[in-house]
């Protein structure tokens, strides 16, 4: 786990600001794994409360990491799937709008 109990805020802040862009950057290189190491290290640090004064601050800014790989995996998943509309016979991909009632 990273050593970040001595870092002063703006020093966490540029960390975890680190930690996103490399997520970005393994995702975007399609490095599946790297980027799910770097969103569980962002989990733990969510569980360290050496730092309890800017704990609010860190919390957001971690939260704000892994909605950022949520929001990257939920277009992965929209991007691959398909369904079939009624009366068809060829599956096509989802809709921009879509609801769960088509999706199975």
């Amino acid at each position: 786990m990273l050593e970040m109990a001595n870092l002063s805020q703006q020093d966490y802040i540029k960390r975890i600001d680190e930690l996103n862009n490399a997520l970005l950057s393994a995702w975007n290189e399609d490095d599946r794994v790297k980027t799910l190491k770097i969103v569980i290290q962002c989990a733990k640090l969510l569980a360290d409360t050496s730092v309890i004064q800017f704990y609010p601050s860190k919390f957001v800014l971690i939260t704000d990491v892994l909605d950022t790989f949520g929001q990257l995996v939920y277009e992965r998943i929209k991007t691959k799937s398909l369904y079939q509309a009624p009366g068809s016979t060829k599956a096509q991909p989802l809709p921009e709008n879509f609801t769960a009632d088509i999706v199975e």
